[in-house]
């Protein structure tokens, strides 16, 4: 049986910060913490929603910053992105109910999320004592989604 072209548009529905904590420390800890690159961890999650019925995928960016030492969470953020899909219900595998996206779209899609946490991240962090002290990384999303060449 010979597979079908299916054509994926999108466009972006929401753009938001589904939840952001952070601990007040002092700045003098804060120069020692965040500008020893032994000091620090960042642990990064990706959760994939799909709404089927509304041809929404969501793409959650989850960040935690912990001091290594104490293992204290510095910073929490969760970003959200959704996308409204054309062609979503095409890529359904009834089989099993779940989704076959192609690896570049979900790409595309993570790149574009990635970006928007990084960018809302800032913003929530502009006025505590973290502003300009941490950025979101940036991460080949490749390797996030294990397509590394």
């Amino acid at each position: 049986m010979k597979k079908k072209d299916i054509v994926l548009g999108y466009k972006i529905t929401k753009i938001q910060s589904t939840k952001f904590e952070f601990k007040e420390i002092e700045e003098e800890k804060i120069k020692v913490v965040f500008f020893d690159n032994e000091s620090l961890r960042v642990d990064m999650g990706v959760q994939i929603q799909v709404d089927n019925e509304k041809s929404i995928v969501t793409i959650h960016i989850e960040t935690n910053v912990v001091e290594k030492e104490t293992e204290d969470s510095l910073i929490k953020h969760t970003g959200i992105t959704s996308f409204i899909i054309n062609g979503l219900d095409e890529m359904l595998n009834k089989e099993d109910d779940s989704y076959d996206f192609p690896p570049e779209f979900l790409v595309q899609l993570y790149s574009l999320s990635h970006s928007h946490a990084r960018a809302l991240l800032a913003s929530k962090l502009s006025s505590t004592v973290y502003r300009d002290k941490f950025f979101l990384p940036i991460v080949d999303p490749k390797k996030v989604f294990g397509l590394e060449d």
